[in-house]
């Protein structure tokens, strides 16, 4: 089976259009890298620029090939899709001095797309995108956008190279049109991105082998959804033009998006059950003459919003009976996905070509342990026969699950501190739960092993028994856990979890009543009174919220600057000694992507907020706010705390 016929027809209704208009009087924004305009197919474009630090390396070469499938000028057989608009170049990203990509934020991004509406932009194309969990952008972003849409001025945004059922921003955002791509067949390219929200806003295109233009004078073919999206940005601003030249004032960018997704083919599936399922096709394939008279039927933007239906193949979908309210459809903030998100904004094809680093987490839990097999259980059972404890008591009945056997065993017999039995460690399938549920198997490895295997040794030893007299809750161990995810590991249930690899720099160990303990001799050295049951109170309720807040995975970047936050409380112990002796309890702990942030990291605010229950109303809230740079698998503090009173 083959959809070929879709691409011909896309590149021969182009080369219809561009008898009539190649673009004239219409402004499109290029939101990339920058741009080599010392290329031959860029001699009569008019492009202007807000900056274009030109350097031999991704940034310049992803924005000069997504530029030429716009604007190149019949050089060289390279003919572009609009070649006479007026190009606003706004480089997003930056080269690092080996070449590779230096990504973008959405703060950056809002900027940017700023810049371009300032700058008049009629259409704004985005080869790029953050992917996310949430479907909702920063609020500066949705701003900015909102703006957009209040000016009729229209984002085109690639929906990614993922190869997954994960959501993008901006292109995941109803307002923007999000585009995929199609190979040269007329199917969705493996790696093109779906998902719900692109049912309503997205739409196919030719994706696979897209010809442009390389620095330095040369031309190559590229695939990806950075590079469909041009095509469809350049036939926006083709239909904008001819409806403009045909004085046409009621067609804007945004009425010419409605009639793309309301024309669109649907999906040409027989049936669900093909390799290829239809959610794969987005909202529809780009129909380029169906939008044509769509728009000369109705010039007027539409307040209904129309579904596609799978059923309908090779014609337009303009006659469709099921609708929905655009004001009724809900996809910001509702739909969230299960896939981790990356935290920058890349371009689109930069995830096929760039070698994807090992994932970060900081994931904070309770220790436990379990073994892959039966066999694995019944050895080591075998092994801890006889054991002697470090007080001298004697196990019967070896059970390794015991973690006071197994500590034993591993640290040595009869209350030796020699770590004799040290090399069995790597056969125990160490777990990270979270209310008893494993999240993670921990497996260290390199030269620092041995260390972080005693160190898992310690964190899994029961509680003193001098401790007994405190509350059980007070007494449960938590345990922080830095590294890379470098694979999967199987439990003995058979269920299987990912495998960190930790860094033993950040890990700890813990319990509450450390954590009053803490306190106290600090109360104490600054001569403040309070009675240590009022502390394990105040104490007991910042660690049952911290708890709460912390049953997170620890794979975003806000995850890894909360749990590291809470992890290193005890730096924080002065400001908590001065409000818990004023009366004071946490309110609040929430994570903010920094505004401000230095080349190649990933900063996080952490804003803690405390408040007086006994004076609500009299007495203002106490904020907190520090920077963590999450970017290296060991988060840093960036600058100094700031703080002031939230009245």
């Amino acid at each position: 089976m083959s959809f070929e016929h879709y691409i011909k027809k896309i590149w021969s209704e182009i080369s219809a259009l561009q008898k009539h208009t190649k673009g004239q009087g219409v402004k499109v924004a290029i939101l990339d890298g920058p741009i080599d305009t010392s290329h031959p197919c860029f001699m009569d474009s008019q492009i202007t620029f807000t900056g274009n630090n030109i350097t031999p390396g991704l940034a310049t070469m992803h924005g000069t090939h997504v530029a030429s499938i716009m604007l190149a000028n019949s050089v060289d057989e390279l003919k572009g899709v609009c070649p006479e608009v007026e190009c606003i170049s706004v480089p997003i990203f930056r080269e690092h001095k080996n070449g590779n990509i230096i990504p973008s934020s959405q703060f950056e991004l809002a900027r940017a797309i700023e810049t371009a509406l300032n700058a008049g932009a009629d259409i704004i194309n985005i080869s790029a995108g953050e992917k996310v969990r949430a479907a909702e952008p920063q609020k500066r972003l949705e701003k900015i956008i909102e703006r957009c849409i209040e000016n009729q001025v229209l984002l085109v945004s690639a929906v990614g190279n993922n190869g997954c059922p994960c959501i993008h921003v901006p292109a995941v955002h109803p307002n923007v049109l999000a585009v995929g791509a199609l190979d040269h067949q007329g199917f969705p390219m493996a790696f093109s991105n779906w998902g719900e929200p692109y049912q309503f806003n997205g739409v196919m295109a030719p994706g696979e082998g897209i010809r442009g233009a390389m620095p330095g004078g040369t031309y190559a073919e590229r695939s990806g959804t950075s590079f469909a999206t041009p095509i469809v940005s350049g036939v926006i601003a083709l239909l904008y033009s001819y409806f403009k030249n045909k004085l046409h004032p009621a067609i804007t960018p945004l009425s010419i998006r409605e009639a793309i997704l309301n024309t669109s083919y649907d999906c040409p599936l027989e049936s669900v059950e093909e390799e290829i399922s239809c959610d794969r096709f987005l909202k529809g394939i780009l129909n380029i003459s169906g939008a044509m008279k769509y728009l000369e039927r109705t010039p007027v933007l539409a307040k209904d919003l129309e579904i596609s239906s799978p059923s309908n193949k090779l014609k337009s979908n303009v006659n469709r009976t099921k609708t929905v309210r655009a004001t009724d459809i809900s996809l910001i903030p509702n739909y969230t996905q299960k896939q981790e998100s990356a935290n920058w904004v890349v371009p689109s094809e930069y995830r096929i070509r760039k070698q994807i680093r090992q994932q970060l987490v900081y994931a904070v839990g309770t220790l436990d342990v379990d073994f892959e097999t039966d066999a694995v259980l019944d050895s080591f059972k075998f092994y801890m026969r006889d054991l002697i404890g470090e007080n001298g008591e004697s196990f019967n009945f070896p059970d390794p699950y015991n973690p006071n056997q197994l500590s034993v065993y591993l640290s040595g017999q009869s209350g030796s501190t020699a770590l004799n039995n040290i090399y069995e460690a790597g056969r125990v399938t160490w777990v990270l739960k979270q209310n008893d549920t494993p999240i993670y198997a921990i497996k260290p490895a390199g030269p620092f092993s041995e260390e972080a295997y005693q160190l898992l040794i310690r964190f899994l030893k029961p509680v003193e028994k001098a401790e007994s007299d405190q509350p059980a809750h007070a007494r449960v161990s938590l345990c922080s856990v830095p590294g890379h995810i470098i694979g999967q590991s199987k439990l003995r249930s058979g269920a299987i979890i990912p495998t960190v690899q930790p860094n033993i720099r950040a890990m700890y160990n813990w319990k509450v009543i450390d954590l009053v303990e803490h306190v106290s001799r600090l109360l104490k050295k600054n001569n403040r009174k309070m009675d240590e049951k009022q502390v394990l109170y105040l104490i007991d309720r910042l660690a049952n919220r911290l708890a709460f807040k912390m049953e997170n995975i620890g794979l975003s970047a806000a995850d890894r600057a909360l749990n590291h936050a809470a992890t290193n409380l005890y730096n924080l112990g002065d400001t908590f000694v001065k409000k818990l002796s004023h009366n004071y309890e946490l309110d609040d702990i929430q994570i903010e992507r920094s505004k401000h942030c230095r080349p190649d990291s990933d900063c996080q605010d952490v804003i803690i907020s405390f408040f007086k229950p006994s004076d609500r109303l009299g007495s203002s809230r106490h904020v907190f706010r520090f920077t963590i740079d999450v970017s290296a698998v060991i988060p840093v503090a960036v600058g100094e705390v700031q703080e002031w009173f939230d009245y």
